[in-house]
């Protein structure tokens, strides 16, 4: 197991939670020719199961970039349909597939990519904008509403 995905990947919703999450994302508009990461719905998310999240996210494929807008921040982020690997120039890369919550600093070189090269299917997440300072503990509250059981403690 790589540093990354020991650091990164914080668990695995369970079965029946990422149904709710699945079904609340019905009604998200996925845009279907994005090549980059798009919030697909920019108010704050409304959902029957409430997880207080700031935005859907979605894509096909993400080219290697960084987010320095969000310098202080940490991006925490559940893969609600994914057939993607996660990546960061420094740590290479990593499956992400659906009820994946992982953490990730938006300074680091990072991309999204698919196993299915020709048409990559869409990619949509759920996703947190923390802050660095007390992101262990703010991250810990995040996986104990998906009901996550024994989550990773984030390594900065």
């Amino acid at each position: 197991m790589s540093k990354l995905h020991r650091s990164m990947v914080i668990g695995t919703v369970p079965e029946e939670v990422l149904r709710c999450v699945q079904r609340d994302a019905r009604g998200v508009v996925m845009i279907s020719d994005s090549w980059t990461i798009e919030v697909v719905n920019y108010d704050r998310v409304a959902m029957a199961f409430p997880l207080d999240a700031d935005d859907w996210i979605g894509c096909r494929l993400a080219m290697p970039h960084v987010d320095d807008v969000y310098a202080d921040s940490l991006f925490v982020t559940l893969s609600v349909y994914s057939n993607h690997y996660l990546g960061t120039r420094r740590d290479g890369e990593f499956w992400v597939p659906d009820g994946t919550l992982f953490a990730l600093n938006p300074d680091d070189q990072h991309w999204l990519s698919c196993m299915l090269n020709d048409m990559p299917a869409p990619w949509l997440g759920l996703q947190w904008i923390i802050k660095k300072r007390g992101a262990t503990k703010r991250i810990a509250q995040i996986a104990e509403l998906l009901r996550i059981e024994n989550p990773r403690r984030y390594q900065a």
